[in-house]
C-alpha cells in the first residue's frame, strides 16, 4: 500500500474504511468500520462469525496495537 493511503494512528475513518491491529502475530487484524465508532470483525466475541463491536474491543480483548486505517484499494491485476 502507497504510503499516502495510510493513516497512521488516526482514529476517525470514514465508513468502509479498512482499520487494522497488530496482534503480535504473522497476519494481525483488519476490520471495516461502520461509523459511530463500530466495526465489523470475525472471531472477537465467537470464533468464526463477524460481530458489531466498538473499535476498541480488539485491543482490550486481545491487546492489540492498533497502526491505523486505509482506504479499500484493490490494484488492477494483483
Amino acid at each position: 500500500m502507497t504510503a499516502s493511503m495510510r493513516h497512521d494512528r488516526d482514529r476517525t475513518p470514514p465508513p468502509g474504511a479498512l482499520m487494522y491491529w497488530d496482534t503480535g502475530k504473522r497476519a494481525g487484524h483488519v476490520a471495516i468500520y461502520l461509523g459511530g465508532g463500530k466495526i465489523a470483525s470475525n472471531d472477537i466475541r465467537r470464533s468464526g462469525y463477524i460481530d458489531i463491536l466498538n473499535t476498541t474491543d480488539i485491543e482490550t480483548v486481545w491487546g492489540a496495537t492498533y497502526p491505523g486505517w486505509a482506504p479499500p484499494h484493490f490494484p488492477k491485476g494483483r
